[in-house]
């Protein structure tokens, strides 16, 4: 576990005389060195575990704040907008939804005309979706 507060931060010195690179606190006691780190996070925890670092242009790429919908939106603007996006699994029996054939190969489709619900797709339709002999499919 990573502190999301500073558990990331650069070392001065240079690869040369042994310092440099990127130090990763795992806890109180235990800090390890890193010629490169990957956040493989996003939003506000990315940007705090980037907060103390002296490479400010990767933590201003990094900025987030929550809101319902992109706000600003010109260069530079210089935050990324989060939301929350819900999502409903629906297990339904084989032929409540066009079949495979009678849909025409389409595995997915955007709705219109609904304010709730933008998209669904077929799961058992994806690369490997696991076609069971149970008589049903799962839709998203």
């Amino acid at each position: 576990w990573v502190s999301p507060n500073g558990g990331i931060f650069t070392e001065r010195g240079s690869a040369d005389d042994g310092g440099g690179g990127w130090c990763v606190q795992e806890s109180k006691q235990v800090q390890t060195r890193f010629d490169a780190v990957v956040v493989a996070h996003n939003g506000k925890c990315a940007e705090r575990l980037t907060s103390k670092i002296e490479a400010r242009d990767v933590h201003m790429l990094l900025r987030a704040r929550f809101a319902t919908a992109a706000t600003g939106g010109g260069p530079g603007g210089g935050r990324m907008t989060l939301n929350s996006m819900y999502s409903l699994l629906v297990e339904l029996p084989v032929g409540v939804m066009p079949s495979a054939e009678g849909r025409g190969g389409i595995d997915g489709a955007y709705v219109e005309h609904d304010p709730r619900l933008s998209y669904i797709g077929c799961n058992d339709a994806k690369h490997g979706g696991g076609k069971g002999n149970d008589g049903t499919e799962v839709w998203t």
